[in-house]
């Protein structure tokens, strides 16, 4: 009927390319993660989770310490089309969707001969009904030259290496790069690298790293600028993120 994992994860752990039978509710109790799965990837940012489909190949990787919270649901329930499309998407996850999915990683798993774990589990289904989509979803380029380069965004060790370095490491030039990536993604190589350096502050903001820092990790010289970008990719303020941080710690 429906099952649970809880993992805490080091900051830059990784889960290779993998699938499940189930569909799998991931919930990023604490942390950030990079979900990367069919032509794109997913940030999830702290209090978010990212539901995927049954038999969906995807990867997983950890900005810092992340504390996930996965359940696992009978395919059944979102081919009935009750949690929408089946397709990767992350969520936004109220207090009341938070504490049952704690609950249910708690008992290990539900089982439908019980009333109780029946309840439950209509109850979880009803809130990720009405669960709005909330994320970073960035569009992987399609060309193996553009790609090339977008794993080389991804990768810590070239945060700081220019845009031009990384355009001669993939093996492509900057007016190519620009084509490739505008044509597969809609954003320019610097503008894609810029959305996806926000989960390296936010992650940061997650981890206790005061605003100033966390935006200048991720590539903002005013913190104000920092928080208005992260505001309006994330739907999280920084005072939001130390708020949350907060609770989470509490006993």
């Amino acid at each position: 009927m429906l099952r649970s994992l809880s993992i805490d994860y080091a900051a830059g752990a990784q889960e290779p390319t993998h699938s499940h039978p189930w569909s799998q509710l991931v919930f990023v109790q604490a942390g950030s993660l990079r979900l990367q799965a069919a032509d794109g990837i997913w940030i999830v940012a702290p209090g978010r989770a990212v539901l995927l489909p049954a038999e969906q190949a995807h990867a997983l990787a950890m900005y810092g310490p992340a504390r996930l919270r996965t359940l696992y649901l009978n395919p059944a329930c979102l081919d009935t089309g009750q949690l929408g499309p089946a397709a990767v998407r992350t969520l936004e996850v109220c207090a009341l969707l938070g504490e049952l999915i704690l609950r249910v990683c708690s008992v290990g798993s539900l089982d439908e001969r019980e009333a109780h774990h029946r309840q439950l589990y209509d109850l979880i289904l009803t809130e990720l009904s009405c669960a709005s989509s909330e994320g970073l979803y960035l569009r992987l380029p399609t060309d193996p030259r553009g790609a090339r380069l977008a794993e080389l965004f991804m990768d810590e060790q070239h945060v700081n290496v220019p845009l031009l370095e990384l355009c001669r490491a993939a093996g492509v030039t900057r007016r190519t790069a620009e084509r490739l990536f505008r044509d597969s993604t809609g954003l320019s190589p610097a503008r894609w690298r810029r959305r996806h350096l926000l989960a390296r502050g936010l992650a940061a903001l997650s981890e206790g790293v005061d605003v100033q820092t966390a935006a200048e990790l991720a590539g903002y010289q005013y913190r104000s600028a920092f928080s208005q970008a992260l505001t309006q990719v994330f739907g999280l303020s920084p005072g939001a993120v130390r708020k949350q941080r907060a609770y989470q710690a509490m006993p």
